[in-house]
């Protein structure tokens, strides 16, 4: 019976690890640069790990002034652009004071090596906004901004303050 026990206990421990462990990209570690002003929707890209399920995207913003909501979505990004429809899209209130906005339970599937990105569409709202960093912190992906949500324009150099937990 002791001989059971124990390798259940193992059994239970290594499982528990295989579901803790996962991919973390984070430019939180970078010092904060900027805070976005003058666009209306700002993009992070990213290329989908072997650990491929997207699970929370959390994010530095500035305080609105005044009542309003943001959505934060994720689309398949190809050249310059979001491709076809959300894949996964969620409209939350926007806090009244500088925050890190989290968004929970994604759990979204994506294809490993393709490219995504985690899109912010501040609702026509054009003042200050999204935290981001200079110095192209995260390798594996850049930071776009648009003025109208069709047009995007690309800085390679510019990733938001993010972190995306797979």
């Amino acid at each position: 019976m002791k001989k059971k026990t124990v390798v259940l206990v193992v059994a239970i421990a290594l499982c528990a690890s295989s579901v803790l462990a996962g991919t973390f990209i984070d430019t939180y570690i970078s010092p904060t640069t900027g805070i976005t002003s003058n666009f209306t929707g700002i993009a992070q890209t990213f290329i989908a790990p072997a650990d491929n399920v997207l699970e929370s995207f959390t994010f530095g913003i500035a305080p609105r002034s005044g009542d309003g909501n943001l959505k934060f979505s994720i689309y398949e990004w190809l050249g310059e652009n979001p491709a076809g429809t959300a894949l996964y899209s969620v409209t939350m209130d926007w806090p009244l004071v500088t925050s890190d906005i989290h968004v929970p339970g994604i759990n979204l599937i994506l294809t490993e090596g393709s490219l995504y990105a985690a899109v912010i569409d501040l609702q026509g709202y054009n003042l200050n906004s999204v935290h981001y960093v200079e110095g192209d912190p995260f390798k594996g992906g850049n930071g776009f901004w648009t003025h109208d949500m069709t047009t995007w324009i690309g800085v390679p150099e510019l990733d938001l303050r993010f972190h995306a937990e797979f």
